[in-house]
């Protein structure tokens, strides 16, 4: 069995063979069909630029310094 994998377009159904394989044109063929990744990711684009926004409090930017340090603080002080 002699395999070859090429990528192209279907137009009505329709998939050609590209014609550096023409001498598979008289044969019997097994045809597999799969959809390329990369085509799926471009249908599924999302976009997601801002999404936590709506989580922004301005308040607590002037202790993004000492989150951490608070955090653990706060943890280990009623242990």
């Amino acid at each position: 069995m002699t395999r070859v994998s090429f990528i192209t377009k279907s137009e009505d159904g329709i998939i050609r063979i590209p014609k550096k394989f023409k001498k598979f044109n008289t044969k019997k063929l097994k045809v597999q069909i799969e959809l390329d990744e990369i085509e799926k990711k471009k249908n599924k684009v999302v976009n997601v630029k801002g999404a936590l926004r709506k989580f922004k409090n301005p308040e607590l930017i002037k202790d993004e310094k000492s989150a951490w340090s608070k955090a653990v603080k706060e943890i280990y002080e009623n242990s």
